[in-house]
């Protein structure tokens, strides 16, 4: 047998029993260039009077692009009676809403249309970008009203 070419020594080892810790991140969303909400979760499998101390966080700022983030945490506990089993939540930033308003014009019948514009409700002052065409399917043929 194969086991013949070896001696073996034997050490006891030790067995620590250590219990799941599992800290569950919530979800959140906010608009683009909003304030983060406050995180929050909950954690299970803590026993007895054991205590545990968990701080949510995100990496994300105000102009961070639409799209999901992970919200991270620190948990401070016991490690000698637990393992950490991590769930992160998820932030969602969200479109923050522009209205375009196109604004009023008279012109006589017979005549070229006026230059059109409006204005842009919503834009952020780092958002230099974004402009709207304004137009219209009144021509100089077309009738009042």
């Amino acid at each position: 047998s194969v086991l013949s070419n070896y001696s073996f020594i034997m050490f006891a080892g030790n067995l620590r029993k250590v219990n799941g810790l599992t800290v569950i991140g919530f979800n959140a969303s906010r608009l683009y260039a909003a304030s983060n909400p406050t995180f929050n979760g909950t954690f299970v499998g803590l026993k007895g009077a054991d205590v545990v101390t968990v701080t949510y966080f995100s990496s994300t700022a105000l102009d961070t692009p639409v799209g999901d983030y992970t919200i991270g945490f620190n948990a401070v506990f016991d490690q000698t009676k637990y393992f950490l089993v991590s769930v992160p939540g998820i932030l969602s930033i969200t479109p923050r809403p522009l209205t375009i308003i196109g604004g009023n014009f008279n012109r006589q019948e017979n005549v070229p249309n006026p230059p059109l514009s409006g204005n842009i409700l919503g834009l952020l002052p780092w958002d230099t970008d974004v402009s709207a065409i304004y137009t219209t399917t009144a021509d100089q043929s077309s009738p009042p009203g």
